[in-house]
């Protein structure tokens, strides 16, 4: 997909570093801000400009690398002008919503890179009337050269539709007319293109009828893989009313799409400032057919029964705001010829049209019906309007302003309207960064995170105090969904709006009926029936602390102390003081220990959840509470642990706590900044021994060292971080594997607030 060229401001330093994976590299954060998924999306750098920032990078001899896994991605130069030298370098990637940034790192190698598995493919096909032909892993298309002309003169595009992932041009060439007109497995060419413009030809119209070139006089092959091909066709003139009209189109097909990108360049006589360029879709008399036209988008489709080779949906796409007009067409008036629908807009001599057409099948595998296929369309329209953004990073933090306010401000940069934060709802996502947006609030009284935060709250929570029961589910009973709650125990505090503290109080509605094991701890979720999870500490308890607090409700502590210690209690691994994630009273999971019911790893973020929730509840809880001693001398058990499983050489933690020599395990950063956080905390509050701030002073700089970057504008980015760690047992079997092998995220909500919370604490050392 033709979609990005990155234009960044000039100036950046390189970043080298002998220690670091990005060594001799240069590491490039890329954005969508579409607000969904975007599959096999062509990320496109200019060469200079990574040339001038990487000088000792040449063709051939560059690799692109995931920035989390490490793992090389296939890529690709191309020489787009023809002058022998390199103007981009193109790679893909999929872009999910819950994660609009990705980084990458490019590397200048000494030797060739590896050459990767090509997914597009277009070559001329002498053995067959000198076709052209083109594919990728989605589609496939084809055009007609001179040597045709004798029995067909179209400059139609003929569709080949693809049931495999696998290129097929060769194969099904050499296989012959016939066999390739029945599908075998793998697809077939049952298009019709005859006359009609088949799918995405174009000719001029004159108001009245449509006036075509013949078929291409010359091919060139521009660019072939891995990643995207290009191609040019030559057309000689043909006459338009008197008018000498010549043509050059480029074609682009990425791997992962199924529309070409076509650049139609026309010349013709000067006497006319424009004319009537008419790009068409054929309409087939023997196939039903619904068609559909999006004004907004920009886009006309038909989707056509094909009897018993399935639905065929064909379309193109413009600028709809280049779109002069539309018709229906009957091929130069033949009754039993195809006609076309034409969708026209205005060419200038020596200036190209570009607009985008091609197909989708019901057999593909892509798209199950006509919805399915509009649905792409609106997609590929608005990630045209949307191109990705480039940035350029730097490791560390290379300003005087102090990290939390870069983090904050980084987030409402990029989610500058709260209804879109992290693209979810009245979640925890959303309420554990919120919570310390507060605390930072609260440090600096900025007014526009306080703002930002009652504009959120007040998205789900009305006058009345109802939360929005679309956004909270009451009836799942999901200890997840009561952390936002905070917010409202912080708004009440503030405002003393009488809204805040109903919806409070409703939320203690869900915890006074959550079900419960049978020595009364809550079940973490009605659909984990049995099931206590460290997580749910930091979720429920410490609301429940700060509500007991705030509304003199004593009941509230003593429900909250119980449901800490007995968590502990459960999932306390005596060996290592470590805290197995979960625990099933029935023991009836995939992952529950026959005898103890415990899961069977020390999962980094889990713990983090439980060692906040710690040091957060002591400040509210009692001096004279009961449960008081107890809390604190878990806190220093726990402590000490961490500290005897801290990486000693960067002061991180890694995903599975207690495996740190396993060579697949790796640092995660919301734990370690969690770690940091109640460390310090702990410390400076003189729960746990002052030494620990040195363990907290040393993972909170090796967080900086190794995973913290900034752009050009100064805007903050976190690598390392777990999207999840889970107990679900349709996804986890709670081992190893389960935890190392799920996805890292750039910019995770969850490790960026963990960030900021550890970020203020260690601000505030530095402070005293």
């Amino acid at each position: 997909m033709a979609l990005t060229v990155a234009t960044v401001p000039a100036s950046n330093e390189v970043i080298a570093s002998q220690k670091n994976p990005e060594a001799a590299g240069l590491v490039v954060a890329v954005t969508s801000e579409l607000k969904a998924d975007r599959p096999s999306e062509t990320i496109t750098l200019d060469w200079k400009m990574l040339a001038s920032r990487l000088p000792s990078l040449k063709p051939d001899y560059v690799t692109v690398k995931d920035h989390q896994t490490g793992k090389q991605i296939a890529s690709q130069c191309v020489d787009v002008d023809g002058d022998g030298d390199t103007d981009e370098l193109v790679f893909q990637s999929d872009f999910i919503a819950r994660e609009p940034t990705r980084a990458f790192i490019i590397e200048a190698s000494a030797e060739r890179a590896t050459s990767m598995e090509s997914k597009v493919f277009a070559r001329y096909v002498p053995e067959r009337d000198d076709d052209f032909a083109w594919e990728n892993d989605r589609i496939a298309f084809r055009m007609y050269g001179k040597a045709l002309e004798p029995r067909l003169t179209s400059s139609g595009i003929d569709v080949w539709t693809k049931r495999t992932r696998n290129l097929i041009i060769n194969k099904w060439f050499k296989m012959g007319d016939d066999a390739y007109h029945k599908d075998h497995g793998e697809g077939l060419d049952m298009y019709s293109v005859k006359l009609s413009r088949g799918c995405g030809g174009s000719g001029i119209w004159d108001g009245k009828r449509l006036h075509v070139s013949r078929n291409y006089k010359t091919w060139k092959v521009i660019a072939n893989g891995p990643v995207r091909a290009i191609f040019e066709l030559t057309y000689e003139p043909w006459d338009v009313n008197g008018v000498k009209v010549s043509e050059v189109k480029r074609i682009t097909l990425d791997a992962g799409q199924n529309l070409n990108r076509i650049e139609s360049t026309l010349k013709f006589d000067g006497k006319n400032n424009s004319l009537d360029f008419a790009i068409g879709v054929a309409r087939h008399k023997d196939w039903k057919q619904e068609s559909d036209f999006s004004k907004e988008q920009g886009w006309f489709s038909r989707w056509e029964n094909t009897g018993e080779n399935g639905f065929l949906g064909c379309a193109v796409l413009i600028d709809p705001k280049k779109i002069t007009g539309q018709t229906d067409e009957e091929v130069a008036g033949l009754a039993d010829e195809d006609g076309n629908h034409l969708v026209i807009t205005t060419a200038q001599s020596g200036k190209s049209v570009l607009y985008y057409a091609g197909a989708g099948w019901d057999r593909s595998g892509d798209f199950r019906d006509k919805a399915a296929w509009h649905s792409y369309l609106d997609r590929f329209a608005r990630r045209l309007r949307l191109p990705l953004k480039i940035s350029f990073l730097r490791k560390g933090n290379d300003s005087m302003k102090p990290m939390a306010k870069r983090v904050a401000g980084s987030v409402l940069a990029g989610y500058p309207d709260p209804r879109d934060l992290n693209l979810r709802g009245w979640d925890y996502h959303n309420g554990f960064f919120l919570s310390s947006l507060f605390e930072l609030w609260e440090r600096d009284k900025d007014a526009k995170y306080l703002k930002y935060i009652r504009d959120w709250v007040d998205l789900y929570v009305d006058e009345a105090g109802r939360i929005d029961e679309k956004a909270y589910k009451k009836a799942e009973r999901q200890l997840d969904d009561i952390l936002p709650g905070r917010l409202l125990v912080s708004l009440y505090r503030l405002t003393g709006e009488e809204k805040y503290r109903k919806a409070a109080f409703y939320l203690t509605d869900q915890l006074r009926e959550q079900p419960r094991t049978g020595d009364g701890g809550y079940w973490h979720k009605n659909v984990y029936p049995h099931q206590m999870w460290l997580d749910g500490i930091y979720m429920a308890s410490l609301f429940s602390i700060e509500f007991a607090e705030a509304f003199k409700e004593p009941r509230s502590f003593d429900e909250a102390c119980h449901q800490i210690a007995l968590v502990y209690r459960h999932t306390f691994d005596s060996k290592t003081g470590l805290l197995y994630h979960g625990w099933d009273e029935s023991r009836t999971q995939v992952w529950a220990n026959a005898e103890t019911g415990a899961s069977p790893e020390f999962w980094g973020r889990a713990i983090g959840w439980y060692a906040m929730a710690l040091v957060d509840s002591l400040d509210k809880l009692p001096k004279d509470h009961a449960k008081r001693g107890e809390l604190i001398n878990i806190l220093k058990s726990l402590a000490s642990s961490l500290a005897r499983h801290q990486d000693a050489k960067t002061g991180l933690w890694y995903q599975i706590i207690d495996k740190g020599e396993r060579s697949d395990n790796w640092h995660e950063t919301s734990a370690s900044s969690m770690f940091v956080y109640a460390l310090a905390k702990g410390a400076r509050m003189g729960y746990i021994d002052a030494r620990y701030l040195d363990a907290a002073k040393k993972a909170y700089q090796g967080i900086l060292n190794n995973h913290v970057y900034t752009d050009q504008a100064g805007r903050f980015y976190l690598t390392g971080t777990a999207w999840i760690g889970t107990l679900n047992p349709k996804v986890s079997k709670g081992d190893y594997d389960s935890y190392v092998k799920t996805a890292r995220q750039l910019n995770d909500i969850k490790g960026v607030a963990a960030f900021l919370w550890a970020s203020l604490e260690m601000e505030r050392m530095a402070h005293q």
